[in-house]
């Protein structure tokens, strides 16, 4: 990544203390919203922290900080956008629960005022999630589910899919081209499209 912050070489390079640090910022913000609603995340907060770390690195232009001269400490920045990655998670969740869930929403956000998205962030994360649920559903009768899921949305590479699904990687390579071939004729020409494609 040219120009900016190098977040693959920075994380790959993060001691354990350092997870551990960021893992306890991470469990205070859960344990705040536990505290304020009553419920517990849909996923543990393990789970959120990779999944915040697979979308930093799968979109690095949204992550360019100051160029730092030494890797440490932590970069509040980073810890910062990990941070934020996960209220948006979470409110993103509450929100799309529906009117039953609303206070719980709405404490959330007063729990952490600094880390409520904006209304444009929370639209952009459920057209995302709607767009990714109609691509799964259109692909399931064909069985390529599993790749989608871990070539397109988890950043695996091919040679991985292929190990974890247990099928040659010549096979793995071929069925990702189908799958491009087939969304691109049902979806059409879609910025959002080409961009998980690409």
């Amino acid at each position: 990544m040219s120009g900016g912050f190098d977040a693959g070489a920075y994380l790959s390079g993060m001691s354990d203390d350092e997870w551990k640090h960021l893992l306890r910022d991470l469990g205070d913000a859960a344990s705040r919203f536990r505290r304020k609603t009553g419920n517990r995340l849909p996923e543990d907060v393990t789970d959120f922290v990779s999944g915040c770390v697979a979308k930093l690195l799968r979109e690095p232009h949204k992550w360019q900080p100051e160029r730092r001269r030494h890797r440490r400490p932590l970069p509040e920045e980073l810890r910062a956008y990990l941070v934020r990655a996960i209220w948006c998670d979470i409110l993103s969740f509450l929100e799309s629960a529906g009117v039953r869930r609303r206070e719980d929403y709405e404490d959330a956000i007063r729990a952490c005022p600094e880390m409520a998205p904006s209304p444009e962030e929370l639209m952009m994360k459920r057209d995302r999630a709607n767009w990714i649920a109609r691509m799964r559903e259109f692909l399931r009768p064909y069985g390529y589910t599993p790749l989608f899921d871990l070539h397109f949305i988890e950043g695996c590479k091919p040679r991985e899919s292929a190990r974890l699904l247990r099928m040659p990687v010549e096979r793995v390579y071929a069925h990702i081209q189908q799958i491009k071939v087939l969304l691109r004729r049902h979806f059409g020409d879609d910025g959002f499209l080409e961009d998980l494609l690409a």
